[in-house]
């Protein structure tokens, strides 16, 4: 049975309507509240201690994404990534917000959930910093023509048309990424005004806000270049390229873990008020 691609990306925009913090549409749409609800989650702020240097204080936000948080924990909760993966995507789905990495993930729930996954092979496909981005092979099991989905820029491309697509790939990132250092800018002028609350300002600590302005731009000029490069120089995208099949008991404990992670939130973000007698 054929895939309707675009019916999915109506659900995923209807499931996510705050949009995402790297989409410079999303972020002008919102006034860059695309960019603080996806570091949020129901909790204005918060933030845990991760280090201290030199007697500097460093903080680390809760993310909806558990990359960063994953990084700081001695044990993963597994070994493919498969439960974090799941994990992000239900954050994403009740946060509604979402980037490249969780609108792949509700894709995949979807494709689940329509049973797709008994006509159809899926493989993750995965471009690794500084490129970042994330999207989904779809390949029929009868050996039909095979998509290369990106949720994130709404195109489905032909497999055999991929590499074609690459450059058109990398302008769109380099032109969101600009706006997304902006609201990252701006979302780190408003943390540092609620740190000085509880005198833990970048100043209290020693640390200029100037510095992180200089971080933040440096990181994506970074990005800028590296994709602009990688535009006529393959070898920068292959370098970052990696293709991972999705077995059929992958994704059965991808979706049971998006299910129970959906529901827990659900419960402890919107509790259920009790019923008058």
């Amino acid at each position: 049975m054929p895939i309707n691609f675009n019916e999915l990306f109506r659900k995923i925009n209807y499931q996510l309507p705050i949009g995402a913090s790297n989409r410079a549409g999303d972020l002008e749409r919102t006034g860059n509240w695309s960019y603080e609800a996806q570091y949020s989650l129901g909790e204005e702020y918060q933030f845990v201690e991760k280090e201290v240097k030199k007697g500097k204080h460093y903080f680390q936000r809760f993310f909806i994404s558990t990359w960063s948080q994953d990084s700081q924990q001695d044990e993963k909760l597994s070994n493919d990534g498969i439960a974090e993966f799941a994990r992000d995507t239900a954050r994403s789905y009740v946060g509604r917000s979402g980037n490249c990495r969780e609108r792949t993930g509700l894709m995949l729930v979807y494709l689940l959930e329509e049973r797709a996954n008994v006509d159809y092979e899926f493989s993750l496909i995965n471009f690794y910093p500084p490129i970042d981005h994330q999207l989904l092979l779809v390949k029929p099991k009868n050996g039909g023509q095979a998509y290369c989905v990106d949720p994130w820029t709404e195109k489905v491309v032909k497999y055999e048309d991929f590499n074609s697509y690459i450059p058109e790939m990398l302008d769109i990132i380099i032109k969101n990424e600009k706006a997304r250092a902006i609201a990252q800018e701006i979302q780190a002028q408003k943390e540092n005004e609620f740190l000085n609350t509880i005198k833990m300002g970048y100043k209290q600590m020693g640390y200029k806000p100037e510095d992180l302005k200089k971080e933040i731009r440096e990181s994506s000029k970074k990005i800028v270049d590296y994709c602009t490069r990688a535009k006529n120089e393959m070898s920068l995208v292959s370098d970052k390229l990696s293709v991972k099949s999705i077995s059929p008991s992958q994704q059965r404990d991808f979706i049971g873990k998006f299910y129970s992670e959906r529901d827990k939130l659900i419960d402890s973000h919107y509790p259920k008020k009790p019923r008058k007698k």
